[in-house]
């Protein structure tokens, strides 16, 4: 891995994940700026990762065609223009629309990135890419304090997310295609593939969900100040992003099945903690403490078991993707009152458990 290509991947992804945890804090303005209720504005949401998981499903094609390096390029190219349609789409429909393409932006160099970094580090490869995904997380630390600096704004923080996306353009330019080589194998599809497929979607959709209700479970559930319930999810996401950082060295003793399954056991605790209500918004970040090393663990796990292609890669991680399109919207379809919201998220992390048990048991008999 050069300098170059690290770089890049950890500013990407800082990036990604602001954008990613503006949609939550930021519904708030987009309901008043379109005149829109609660159960529409989700649909934001939906459209993002209907772009990000076309995104996905594009790589191995354009990996084939451009190769790594224009593929990026294309990647943050789509971020800009997704951002800036956002930021000035006259109507709700053409704000749904930039969203799609920003998130074919955000596909891109999700599972770009996470490729390169699952392979490319040799036996530190777990640790680096819970690394890389930190970065995810403290851009997601940032995008919902960005929110609360403008109230009332939902232009100027998918501007100012434009605007910083410019630096990843040399940066991206500058990689040295030589330096992101990836193994081509071909792609069974079994019983464990499947497990993970079905893992991945329900991780990605029930973290998406607990991060987009919680500022209504809080705010509207619970009467927390709409600043308040902004800087909780922004904690939500340090929670994330810590665990991370803490689970690097850890990676390094221990296998990825037993690193996900405690993970998953923390999350479901943090969820189950979020119906008490003086703790709620304790139980949210325990639960993002849980979910950090899921993401990129599983990966890494992944390209363990089965052989590491671009072709894997892109249909687990477009799964994920289609978790985060339908579970947010059906879970807020289902939670007119705001309280709730807990019962749901719990009733989500205890399928993740469930799923990552099974996963553990299919890869150990694979293995045997």
């Amino acid at each position: 891995m050069s300098k170059t290509a690290t770089a890049a991947g950890f500013l990407a992804f800082f990036l990604i994940g602001a954008v990613q945890a503006f949609y939550g804090p930021a519904q708030f303005a987009l309901r008043e700026r379109f005149a829109i209720d609660a159960s529409t504005v989700s649909f934001i949401v939906s459209a993002h990762f209907l772009g990000s998981m076309t995104g996905i499903l594009c790589v191995a094609p354009l990996e084939r065609m451009l190769g790594w390096r224009k593929a990026l390029l294309l990647g943050s190219s789509l971020l800009i223009t997704g951002c800036l349609g956002v930021a000035f789409a006259p109507i709700w429909g053409l704000a749904l629309f930039s969203a799609v393409i920003l998130g074919l932006g955000f596909g891109t160099m999700d599972l770009s990135f996470n490729t390169i970094f699952s392979s490319g580090f040799g036996d530190k490869s777990t640790a680096m890419t819970n690394i890389l995904n930190s970065l995810f997380g403290f851009g997601a630390i940032a995008g919902p304090f960005l929110v609360s600096a403008f109230p009332n704004d939902s232009r100027t923080p998918f501007l100012i997310v434009a605007a910083a996306t410019l630096a990843l353009i040399p940066l991206a330019a500058g990689i040295r295609a030589s330096s992101l080589e990836q193994a081509k194998t071909k792609l069974v599809f079994n019983t464990l593939f499947g497990l993970f497929v079905l893992m991945f979607f329900v991780y990605v959709g029930v973290e998406v969900s607990a991060a987009t209700l919680e500022p209504r479970h809080l705010k509207e559930g619970l009467g927390y100040p709409e600043d308040a319930a902004a800087r909780w999810n922004a904690l939500y996401w340090g929670g994330l992003t810590a665990s991370r950082i803490l689970v690097a060295p850890i990676a390094l003793r221990y296998k990825p099945p037993t690193i996900v399954i405690g993970s998953s056991i923390l999350a479901l605790v943090g969820l189950a903690l979020t119906h008490i209500p003086s703790f709620a918004p304790y139980g949210y970040i325990i639960a993002g403490l849980g979910f950090g090393p899921i993401f990129p663990t599983g990966f890494v796990w992944l390209t363990q078991v089965i052989p590491s292609s671009v072709a894997a890669a892109s249909l687990v991680v477009a799964a994920a993707n289609l978790g985060a399109v339908l579970i947010p919207p059906l879970s807020s379809s289902i939670t007119d009152n705001p309280m709730s919201i807990p019962s749901v998220v719990t009733i989500l992390g205890g399928l993740l458990l469930l799923l990552a048990v099974l996963l553990a048991q299919q890869s150990q008999k694979v293995n045997s």
